[in-house]
């Protein structure tokens, strides 16, 4: 019921609204309102946050502001008064706006009927009675909640934390919203957890079942505390949830005591000292293991008897004193008195006593601690005779030591020499009498004197001495000795200290030869060599780090295993018939085999074997030295590819000064053919069946001359005019010419690179070394195929890649030719740029291929084939690129001249029919002709002749004289005559050979008379 008189607040801006709520509520009887009224939104929330009103008749509209804005704010800044709210005409969806602000009622004005409001101000009141009951109640709560000191805390079912009371801080260290929305699974220990999810499991899927456990949960600083819980699944209504509510508290404390307790239990029960507890009325109360063992009455016997059923009377005062003082609280200990046992056999007791108190500390009983000290005691009565019988085994002792080989030494408490066998004066030089009496620091080395005091001070403080150690030691003659000493403390009976004794063995030879073969140790582990020991089974017994960088196993995965495991599978015999020689005495050295590693990856060796022997010189097994000498194969493969270059080369260049010296002395011959078949044609009719006869001889001329020309290039004796060419630009030109040369089967394919950079060389040169190879691809495709020429830059990176150690580094232009032909084995390729090397038996001469090479290697050029039988042949040249074309310029045409004269030339020729055809060709273009066989003949023709002679027309290379020198002699005399050199050689070689100079006239054989003609009539004519 809402209390006598309510308090209402009306907040209503429009006057004649209040006045209608006034009357009707000035009307109601039985419930009188207490009201007051404002106009205006600002005066309202003043008024609400200010009074306590138990109802607010809220106007929907205030001073442009909605209703619901003013219970949004009030609410916001604390009001608990409930609203009902006003709404008039043009109020659409206020009714709905008030729900969803949480007023407790909407009223229509146009509507409002006294007992409808009367209704809904009790209604309101009694909400808001309802309300503070609720939050007082929850506040009750929550400082349960707060203050309790076990710790509240609700999990969702997947077991996210959704509440966590405040006493999480004081249990886990953590703020209550600290692990909120995180899993309650993180906390709990990996050793729990598993037993925690399955409990948690069973509670999701049985809503009111309570489930109890332990189990480690973790604090905030990282300690893990033991935590006791229980957990209710629980349906909750308000809000809408399921989840699981779970009580806990820390027992670490309990849990901790309950161990230390077992503890101490465990050691009561597994003492063998016997633990009981006596009243102060004499009952016994407790009895260990080790008091049953001791005075033979098990528990059930003896206990809530009294005491003195285990102490005889005559020791009965004694105890019952003792007990007194630990009543007053003061323990006693090690107490020698005589209890009995179970038999009445007296038993030699060493006591304590310590009084127990209780919660109140109060002492309450007495704990007793009694050790059976029988047998130590029965000793003491034999420790004389025991003394005695030391002091003879030690003269016994000492006897025996001075018959020993090695040295032994006595020394007393304060480590002085009482005694010094013969052996230790053999060894260190030293008598008994130079040393009795004397401190051991004088037998050590300098670098040992502080270790050694250092030793005695802490054998004197009553640490171990070292029962043995290894020492360098000086002699009386300052020889350093390395010995191995081994060393005992003397006690007498009571365990006192009273001296050492210490045996020396000299271990000088031994340690050198330890020394020695931990450095033979050492250079084998180090040696980049693999080192590797076998049995007699062919088992490996050592492994160094040799071997295992060079086949990849380590010690761990080889030892044990067979040297086949090495070995590869055509080698199986091998290594047998090694094994057998090594175990026979026969050494191998820089035996070079093949060997696999653990990849599988086979690698060439060089290995050194033989038998390995024990100290008594009985054979082991065998052990190998194993080297990788890939590196050095792969070199040596280098060098006999490049010496068998070289070989190609000299024998190439060999052949080619043969070659040069053959087309010079067959232009001679084809100039006398050629000459005299001019001749004869010029002298036929055109009806003469003879004709195609001279004809042919003319067409055998040209073909001859054409040999003699690919003989000069392979010789190098060729004129050439090297210019910057494209080889892009040189393939395109020619593609029309090798389509009309090659079959209708074969395809030509023609790839070019973008950009492709200039080389330096001869076009026409180079124009023969393309239609050789593709005239070689066509002939390698009698059927058809396909025939493909590909230019290429190579730079450094792609030249890295395709592994030609052959050639310099730089930047290359290379020009594959390749066809899918019948393709070459190893030896015909080996051949094929010899010359008159050829395949085609009748059809070739040998020299296409070798005119390739001769060009290719003139421009600095590298030409490799790539062939294997029925799987076609690719050659591939590479030329170096240019960096700059500059400075290079196309020589201008020669001019044609008409071949006639009437001047005076000498005409110098060896040859008889070459000179012959000179002089009638000569003559016949009107020209004055005087003739010489040699140089010495046409110097005495010149001095016989007064005239003057307009040229002189000599061959180049002459017996006695040759065309140079003849020359040079008659100008002498003739300072004006001028001279056309003839020779099978071009200009430039003889220039360089020295033979001619560089401006000189030359016409090279064999020659057409009427081109003579032409070249004399150009050099008589100018100026």
């Amino acid at each position: 019921m809402v209390k006598k008189t309510a308090r209402i607040l009306i907040v209503e801006e429009n006057t004649d609204d209040y006045l209608v709520l006034k009357v009707m509520l000035s009307g109601l009887r039985g419930n009188p309102f207490k009201f007051e009224r404002v106009s205006t939104y600002e005066q309202g929330m003043e008024r609400i946050l200010k009074g306590d009103y138990d109802v607010c008749l809220l106007g929907y509209r205030l001073n442009g502001k909605g209703g619901s804005d003013f219970m949004w704010e009030a609410s916001q800044k604390g009001s608990s008064t409930p609203f009902v709210l006003l709404g008039g005409p043009g109020d659409e969806g206020a009714e709905e706006e008030a729900a969803k602000q949480g007023a407790a009622d909407f009223l229509w004005k146009n509507k409002l009927e006294p007992p409808l409001l009367e209704r809904s101000i009790l209604h309101a009141a009694e909400n808001k009675k309802s309300n503070e009951l609720l939050r007082r109640r929850e506040e009750f709560f929550r400082a349960v909640l707060e203050n309790a000191l076990d710790g509240v805390a609700i999990f969702e079912t997947d077991g996210n934390i959704h509440y966590s009371s405040p006493s999480v801080k004081r249990i886990l260290g953590y703020e209550p919203g600290d692990k909120i929305n995180t899993s309650v699974f993180d906390l709990i220990h990996p050793e729990d957890i598993y037993r925690i999810k399955k409990l948690f499991e069973k509670l999701v899927k049985n809503p009111g079942l309570v489930l109890a456990d332990e189990f480690q949960a973790r604090h905030k600083d990282g300690s893990w505390k033991v935590v006791e819980a229980s957990g209710k699944s629980h349906l909750f209504q308000n809000p809408d949830f399921h989840g699981i509510v779970v009580n806990y508290r820390d027992v670490t404390e309990r849990k901790n005591a309950e161990r230390t307790n077992l503890r101490l239990a465990s050691i009561v029960e597994s003492s063998n000292d016997a633990i009981y507890t006596v009243g102060f009325d004499g009952a016994i109360l407790s009895w260990n293991p080790g008091a049953m063992r001791i005075y033979g009455f098990e528990a059930h016997e003896i206990g809530g008897r009294h005491i003195n059923l285990i102490i005889p009377p005559k020791d009965r005062v004694e105890f019952n004193d003792l007990l007194e003082k630990a009543r007053n609280g003061h323990p006693v200990s090690h107490i020698v008195t005589t209890h009995k046992n179970k038999n009445d056999q007296p038993i030699i007791i060493s006591l304590s006593l310590s009084p127990i108190k209780d919660a109140q500390g109060q002492v309450v009983r007495a704990s007793v601690i009694a050790r059976d000290i029988s047998e130590r005691e029965k000793s003491k009565a034999v420790k004389t005779m025991l003394q005695d019988e030391r002091d003879q085994l030690l003269e016994r002792l000492q006897l025996q030591m001075a018959n020993m080989p090695i040295a032994c030494v006595l020394m007393d408490q304060n480590f002085l020499f009482t005694y010094w066998n013969p052996a230790a004066e053999k060894m260190f030089g030293y008598s008994f009498k130079e040393v009795e009496g004397k401190s051991p620091g004088f037998l050590f080395a300098d670098s040992e004197a502080d270790e050694i005091n250092k030793n005695m001070k802490k054998i004197k403080d009553g640490f171990e001495v070292p029962k043995k150690t290894v020492r360098e030691n000086r002699g009386k003659k300052r020889s350093i000795l390395v010995c191995e000493w081994y060393n005992t403390k003397l006690l007498d009976a009571e365990g006192r200290f009273q001296g050492m004794m210490a045996m020396a063995v000299d271990i000088t030879d031994r340690r050198k030869s330890e020394e020695i073969q931990n450095q033979f140790a050492t250079i084998l582990e180090q040696t980049p060599d693999a080192v590797i020991s076998g049995d007699m089974e062919g088992m490996v017994v050592s492994w160094n780090r040799g071997a295992e960088k060079l086949f990849g196993y380590t010690a761990d995965e080889i030892i044990g295993k067979s040297f086949k495991k090495l070995t590869p599978e055509d080698k199986l015999q091998e290594i047998a018939e090694m094994q057998e020689k090594g175990l026979l005495g026969e050494s191998l050295t820089n035996f070079e085999t093949v060997r696999v590693k653990k990849n599988g990856e086979r690698v060439d060796v060089s290995v050194a074997l033989f038998a390995t022997k024990d100290a008594s010189g009985k054979k082991t097994g065998v052990s190998a030295i194993v080297r990788d000498i890939s590196e050095r194969k792969k070199a040596e493969d280098s060098l006999k590819k490049h010496e068998e270059k070289m070989r190609l080369v000299e024998k190439m260049n060999a052949i080619g000064r043969l070659a040069g010296g053959v087309a010079h002395d067959f232009n001679n011959l084809l100039s006398v053919i050629g000459g005299n078949s001019e001749f004869l044609l010029g002298s036929l009719e055109r009806e003469s069946p003879h004709r195609d006869e001279v004809e042919e001889i003319q067409k055998a001329v040209k073909r001859g001359a054409e040999l003699t020309k690919q003989l000069l290039v392979f010789g190098q004796k060729q004129v050439v005019n090297p210019l910057p060419i494209n080889l892009n630009d040189l393939t395109g030109e020619m593609s029309k010419m090798l389509k009309r040369l090659i079959d209708a089967n074969v395809e030509l394919k023609i790839i070019q690179h973008k950009e492709i950079l200039p080389i330096l060389a001869d076009t026409g040169q180079i124009q023969q070394v393309i239609l050789n190879l593709v005239l070689n691809a066509r002939d390698a495709m009698p059927d058809g195929g396909h025939l493909i020429l590909e230019t290429k830059n190579i730079g450094m990176d792609a030249l890295e890649l395709e592994e030609k150690p052959t050639l310099p580094k730089g930047t290359y232009v290379r020009l594959n030719v390749t066809d899918t032909g019948h393709g070459m084995g190893p030896e015909i390729q080996k051949h094929i740029f010899e010359p008159f090397f050829t395949t085609k038996a009748g059809k070739g001469t040998g020299l296409g291929l070798a005119s390739v090479y001769g060009i290719v290697t003139k421009w600095s050029g590298h030409i490799f084939v790539h062939s294997k039988p029925g799987m076609g042949t690719t050659f591939a040249i590479y030329f170096p690129a240019m960096v700059s074309v500059e400075g290079f310029a196309v020589k201008p045409k020669q001019i044609s001249l008409i071949p006639q004269g009437t001047e005076t030339i000498l005409v110098v020729e060896d040859e008889d029919p070459v000179r012959k055809i000179l002089v009638r060709t000569l003559g016949s273009y009107g020209y004055k002709i005087l003739e010489a066989a040699n140089g010495i003949e046409a110097v005495k023709k010149a001095w016989e002749v007064k005239e003057k002679i307009d040229l002189l027309l000599t061959d180049t290379v002459m017996p006695k004289m040759n065309g140079k020198e003849l020359a040079d002699e008659l100008h002498k005399t003739r300072p004006k005559m001028k001279t056309l050199f003839v020779s099978g050689y071009p200009k430039e070689i003889l220039s360089q050979h020295g033979i001619l100079g560089a401006n000189i006239n030359l016409i090279q054989k064999p020659f057409e008379l009427e081109q003579l003609g032409r070249e004399i009539r150009k050099i008589l004519d100018e100026k």
